[in-house]
């Protein structure tokens, strides 16, 4: 487990035990997790991991598009996609590819936007967790 991962799992801590873990193991984000980039829709768009962590794609039609596995496959990379629907109406043709795990998921409304968070565990890439809820634009 590492500091980012250990700092995750003591969010729920009084915030003065959270300090003092602060003061014995500093902790710092890379700067990977704090980028962000803005992904150009087309109907293949693939996030680079050197670019950042963070991805915001805009969906202003329904468009057929494909949101592909990012090239990196370093163990334990986890980007984040979040989709905004300006459309007017359903993503009906929206899709992550075929090479990322993925369970059934549901695209963001129009006028709504939802975050999908995607990890490599060094073969492959998976979805491991989307917003439950639509989240206004």
């Amino acid at each position: 487990m590492g500091i980012f991962d250990l700092k995750r799992l003591l969010r729920g801590l009084a915030g003065a035990a959270v300090q003092t873990l602060e003061c014995i193991i500093p902790f710092q984000a890379p700067a990977l997790y704090a980028a962000q980039a803005t992904l150009t829709d087309a109907a293949t768009i693939t996030p680079v991991t050197s670019e950042a962590g963070t991805f915001l794609l805009t969906c202003a039609s329904n468009a057929a598009r494909a949101i592909q596995p990012p090239a990196d496959l370093t163990a334990g990379r986890r980007i984040y996609v979040i989709v905004y629907n300006t459309s007017g109406g359903a993503l009906t043709l929206t899709t992550f590819a075929a090479a990322i795990k993925q369970p059934a998921i549901t695209w963001p409304a129009t006028g709504t936007n939802r975050e999908f968070e995607l990890y490599c565990d060094g073969t492959e890439w998976s979805l491991v967790h989307f917003s439950s809820t639509n989240v206004p634009n």
